[in-house]
C-alpha cells in the first residue's frame, strides 16, 4: 500500500491530541534544520504510534528551532536545565542554564499557521532572593495567552528543553479540610505541596476519568488561612506545568447585637433630624503604603519600590545576607491597625525579623518581632491590640535568616 507523506503543518497540528508527548530539545543550525525537513516525509511513512510521535518531535524542533539563538562562543551543555510553565501567570520561568547565558524563548500554539507565536529573549542570572540557582523569568501578561497544548521552548543553542504545556487548574482550596481540589486530563499525576514543605508535605494525586483531582493534606500538613503553594504536572524529562495555589483567608462574620423586648411607650413628637453626610461611619482603613517612598539597607537589581508596588510577584532584593533593613515613609503621621509582610526566601528556615515604628522627628521603638520558620509566600501579619498612632515611618529588620533578605510586598493598613 502506497502511503501519503504527511506535511509538516499537519504533524505540528497533531499535538493537540497527544497530551502525554514530552520532547527532549534536539537543537540544529539552520543548514541542518533544512536538510531534516527535506528528510521528514520519508521518516513519517510509518503509521505506528511512535513513528507518529517521533515525525512530531521532529516537526516541532523544526518548528521552532528556526529562531533558537547561535551562540557567539561555544557553550557547554546544561544538563540539568529544566523549565516551568505557568500558564496561570502567563509566564514560563528557566534554570540552570550558565549564568550570563542568553536564552530564547519561544512559543508555538499548533492550532495556528504562525510559527512561532510569541518569542522573547532573557539573561541567566543568581536569584534575588538568597537561592544560588540560576533562572530567569519570562512574563508575558496582556502579550501572549500561554494555554495547555502549547509548545514551549527555551535554548541558549547549545542545550534546548521542550515542553507541552498541560492541562492543570486549582479550582478550590479548602483550609479547614486541609484539601486543594482542581482540574487536570484524565490520569494525569499531580503534585501538590504547601510553598516550603514540598520535602515532607507533597501529595501526589491522579486526575479521575472526569479529569477531577483533590489532594489532602489531613494528617500531613495544617493549611492555615493565608497558606500558599503549588501544584505540577511533571513531564519525562522534568520540565513542568505548575499552578500556584492559596488558602484564602475568611472573612470575619458579621456581628449580630443582641435584641431585648421595648415596652410601648407612648408615640413622642416628631423632631427635626439632620441626614449625614454621604460615606459617614464607613472605615477609611486602607495600604497606607502603597507607592510610597522607601529606603533600604542594600538593593540588587530589584529596588525597594517593588516591595511596596501592590504586586506580589515583584519584590525587593537585598542581594546580600543579614543584617539587613528596609524602611517606608507614609507621607504623614497615620494610625496603624495592621501590617502584612509577604515572605521571599530560599533557602526556607528559621528567621528573626523586627518591625520598627517612629513619628517623624521621633525615634524609633520595637512593635513586634517575628521568630519563626518561614518559607516564600508566607505572609507574616502583626496586628496590635490597640492601634499605633502618629506613625509616619515603618522599619522592617531582618535580624537572622538563611537566605539573602527581601519581601515580595509589604502593606501597612490604617487611616490619617
Amino acid at each position: 500500500m502506497k502511503v501519503t507523506p504527511l506535511p509538516l503543518l499537519l504533524l505540528v497540528l497533531l499535538v493537540v491530541g497527544c497530551s502525554n508527548i514530552s520532547i527532549e530539545a534536539q537543537f540544529f543550525q539552520p543548514a541542518e534544520a533544512t536538510a531534516t525537513a527535506l528528510a521528514l516525509p520519508a521518516a513519517t511513512a510509518s503509521t505506528s504510534d511512535r513513528d507518529v510521535t517521533a515525525a512530531i518531535e521532529r516537526a516541532v524542533r523544526l518548528t521552532l528551532t528556526a529562531a533558537a539563538p547561535t551562540p557567539t562562543h561555544t557553550l557547554p551543555p546544561s544538563p540539568g536545565a529544566f523549565l516551568i510553565a505557568l500558564p496561570e501567570d502567563e509566564a514560563v520561568e528557566g534554570w540552570e542554564w550558565p549564568e550570563g547565558a542568553v536564552v530564547h524563548l519561544a512559543i508555538d500554539d499548533p492550532t495556528t499557521a504562525a510559527s512561532p507565536d510569541f518569542e522573547q529573549d532573557g539573561i541567566m542570572a543568581v536569584t534575588t532572593w538568597g537561592d544560588p540557582s540560576i533562572y530567569v523569568r519570562f512574563d508575558f501578561a496582556g502579550i501572549y495567552d500561554l494555554k495547555a497544548r502549547d509548545i514551549v521552548m527555551v535554548t541558549d543553542g547549545a542545550t534546548g528543553r521542550t515542553h507541552l504545556v498541560r492541562n492543570l487548574s486549582v479550582m478550590a482550596v479548602d483550609a479547614a479540610s486541609d484539601t486543594v481540589a482542581g482540574t487536570a486530563d484524565t490520569g494525569a499525576v499531580i503534585q501538590v505541596w504547601p510553598h516550603g514543605f514540598d520535602p515532607i508535605a507533597t501529595v501526589q494525586v491522579t486526575a479521575g476519568a472526569d479529569g477531577a483531582w483533590l489532594a489532602d493534606f489531613a494528617g500531613v500538613f495544617d493549611l492555615a488561612a493565608g497558606t500558599g503553594g503549588r501544584s505540577r504536572i511533571l513531564d519525562e524529562v522534568g520540565n513542568a506545568t505548575a499552578v500556584n495555589w492559596t488558602a484564602p483567608t475568611p472573612l470575619p462574620s458579621p456581628r449580630v447585637e443582641p435584641t431585648t423586648a421595648i415596652p410601648p411607650t407612648e408615640t413622642p413628637a416628631p423632631t427635626a433630624t439632620t441626614k449625614p453626610a454621604p460615606g459617614a461611619g464607613l472605615s477609611t482603613i486602607r495600604n497606607l503604603a502603597l507607592n510610597q517612598s522607601t529606603r533600604a539597607s542594600n538593593s540588587l537589581q530589584s529596588p525597594a519600590t517593588m516591595a511596596v508596588d501592590g504586586n506580589t510577584s515583584t519584590g525587593w532584593g537585598a542581594g546580600a545576607g543579614v543584617p539587613q533593613w528596609i524602611e517606608i515613609d507614609l507621607g504623614a503621621p497615620a494610625t496603624i491597625t495592621r501590617i502584612r509582610l509577604l515572605v521571599t526566601q530560599h533557602p526556607y528556615g528559621d528567621t528573626l525579623h523586627r518591625i520598627l515604628v517612629r513619628s517623624v522627628n521621633g525615634d524609633f521603638s520595637e512593635a513586634f518581632r517575628f521568630e519563626k520558620y518561614t518559607y516564600t509566600g508566607l505572609w507574616l501579619v502583626f496586628a496590635p491590640e490597640k492601634p499605633l498612632e502618629d506613625v509616619q515611618i515603618v522599619r522592617i529588620e531582618t535580624l537572622n535568616s538563611p537566605s539573602w533578605v527581601g519581601w515580595l510586598e509589604i502593606q501597612v493598613l490604617g487611616e490619617r
